[in-house]
């Protein structure tokens, strides 16, 4: 008996020291909400903790706790100076909650930052530092790109998936991103393809149709809305 007390004291002792680590194991077991619960705690404990947040938000998404999770993002992002994790895992939430649009200035900022942090450690001449800003940058702009998709801006998708495809951090995501644009491209393909061999007589009615849809998909208020 002593034992196992000795035992469950140690559990909950690395519970509050690695509290990420144990609410994924928890989540793994089939026990998101003791998950969220634990990582509640710790941020009570630590609410700047950037990590915390993140993985709490994505576990209030997973159980449909939307407003939870923005009520979260919410009360972080009105603390001084956010920095770029969190914008950038807010920008990623508001894609994901089918609010693209709201996310751009978002993911704007969480850019405009990582760039000056590569400029200023270029200026120092700090090598480290810069990579590791460089690979931040990297992230912003890929997971921005995933965003550029949702509103079928397919094309500065790509280009800026391209511009990361070497590099040995991120590089792997950027290759990853260009295969699904070439695969939702190709489903597109696919669907004009049939369109046209079904409805031969509407071609045009059916190409102001397209026209139409192209404005509304890549049109100046999307381009507008670019953090560039």
């Amino acid at each position: 008996m002593a034992k196992t007390k000795t035992k469950a004291r140690a559990a909950k002792a690395k519970a509050r020291k690695e509290p990420i680590a144990a609410a994924q194991q928890l989540r793994r077991d089939g026990r998101i909400f003791d998950g969220i619960a634990l990582l509640y705690d710790a941020l009570g404990r630590d609410f700047g903790n950037d990590a915390i947040i993140a993985v709490l938000a994505t576990m209030l998404a997973e159980t449909e706790q939307f407003d939870r999770a923005q009520r979260l993002f919410d009360r972080a992002m009105r603390e001084p100076d956010p920095s770029i994790t969190l914008r950038l895992n807010y920008a990623t939430f508001l894609c994901h909650s089918g609010r693209p649009q709201e996310a751009f200035p978002v993911f704007g900022a969480a850019m405009a930052e990582a760039r000056l942090d590569v400029e200023q450690s270029i200026d120092c001449d700090d090598s480290y530092s810069a990579a590791a800003a460089l690979t931040m940058l990297g992230a912003c702009q890929l997971n921005f790109a995933r965003a550029l998709m949702i509103v079928c801006d397919t094309g500065a998708a790509g280009a800026l998936a391209r511009a990361w495809l070497t590099h040995e951090h991120v590089g792997d995501g950027a290759a990853s991103l260009l295969a699904d644009i070439g695969e939702w491209e190709g489903d597109d393909d696919d669907e004009d393809d049939e369109d046209d061999d079904d409805d031969d007589d509407g071609d045009d009615d059916q190409g102001a149709a397209d026209a139409s849809n192209d404005d509304i998909c890549r049109g100046d208020q999307t381009q507008q809305d670019l953090p560039f």
